[in-house]
């Protein structure tokens, strides 16, 4: 009402009034029973986030050297990073590209939420389909790793594997018929790489689930990334997977070997320089139902949890082989396994058979290791 009325006054003096007059003259009774105007503030300037405030970090000292660890997880395991040099925060700086990597590896890799590997996985059946050269090579070195060992290591296990949920309230085993429908659709010789064209074939049905190796290559990744920025001794491990560069503090990086049978105890300790340490066990992720231990690494030839080894630990130059390969010995066992690693080379193995017994490649036979397992 009281705008209304000033309008109408406006129009019948035609006085020409400035606009600051006309605004003061319509809203002085309004303004009369507002409160005092409030002077706006400027908001303070955001704090700058860190995006890898998920990990917990310590500094070592030894003279003017300084060792830099990065503690949190990644690719739903534990993770352990460590650089030495001088400047702390030239140190973070690396470790963070170094996470960043990791985890735009687990990004393209996981099968857990859509990922390139799950679009891949969608289509199967239709012919050939463009894929990232990244993918095509991790899948090149996976079938490689099924042709060493005759099949043991089989990236195309994924429908095995949805058979066996540790993760259930109540877990249930699969019935015989079950494991039978899906070992129709798991044989690593018929997934077909072009590294040509960076392409990947696989018949309808099939699935791939880069479990037993991704963690390799996300190693491999993050150890490129750390010599990329100059760093000259440094360590990666996520789980088990481990890969070395140069020495700590002058001195072989010690790599412990957990007991398969008591994993908060340590069995045996690797002096490491330049090289991958990738273990893989039936401790890590498993279910007993009536007393028999259910485990998360499976044969794909039973489609049945593997009963080769308890643990099988690979030393080599790269951790993409090495993981596959490690998977691989927990499902051929010491006998069939060490006949595989010593035509390898560059390549060494510690196997826990499923009696406790350890098992050493030739290259490690005068090794400190126990020879059994308790």
């Amino acid at each position: 009402m009281i705008q209304n009325t000033c309008a109408a006054q406006v129009v019948r003096s035609r006085v020409l009034l400035s606009a600051f007059a006309i605004l003061m003259a319509c809203n002085a009774a309004r303004l009369a029973d507002s409160p005092p105007a409030q002077i706006p503030v400027p908001n303070p300037a955001p704090l700058p986030v860190d995006k890898h405030g998920d990990v917990t970090r310590t500094t070592t000292a030894k003279g003017t050297d300084r060792l830099r660890e990065w503690r949190g997880g990644v690719m739903g395991t534990s993770l352990q990073l460590e650089v030495l040099g001088t400047d702390v925060a030239e140190l973070d700086r690396v470790l963070g590209l170094v996470l960043d990597e990791l985890r735009r590896v687990e990004d393209v890799f996981t099968v857990w939420r859509e990922s390139e590997l799950t679009r891949l996985n969608d289509r199967a059946g239709q012919g050939p389909i463009p894929v990232s050269r990244e993918l095509a090579l991790v899948l090149a070195t996976s079938i490689e790793c099924g042709r060493v060992t005759r099949g043991a290591f089989d990236v195309s296990y994924f429908p095995l594997r949805s058979l066996w949920n540790y993760q259930a309230e109540h877990p249930t085993l699969p019935t015989q018929a079950e494991i039978d429908a899906a070992l129709a659709f798991v044989d690593w010789s018929r997934i077909e790489v072009d590294l040509e064209k960076n392409t990947v074939a696989m018949p309808a049905g099939f699935s791939i689930d880069l479990g037993g190796i991704a963690k390799g290559y996300g190693i491999d990744r993050a150890m490129s990334v750390m010599l990329e920025q100059g760093v000259k001794n440094g360590l990666v491990q996520a789980g088990g997977d481990t890969k070395a560069l140069g020495r700590k503090f002058g001195e072989s990086w010690q790599i412990a070997i957990k007991n398969p049978r008591h994993p908060g105890e340590l069995f045996a300790v690797l002096p490491v320089v330049n090289q991958c340490v990738q273990t893989s066990g039936d401790y890590e992720r498993f279910v007993e139902i009536d007393g028999q231990r259910y485990h998360h690494i499976i044969d794909p030839r039973t489609g049945r949890p593997s009963q080769g080894c308890m643990s099988a630990t690979v030393i080599g130059p790269e951790a993409t082989f090495a993981d596959g390969i490690a998977t691989a010995m927990c499902v051929l066992g010491p006998q069939a396994g060490m006949e595989i690693i010593e035509q390898l080379d560059r390549v060494e193995a510690v196997l826990v058979g499923m009696d406790g017994e350890v098992h050493l490649s030739s290259g490690l036979k005068k090794a400190a290791i126990p020879s059994k397992v308790r």
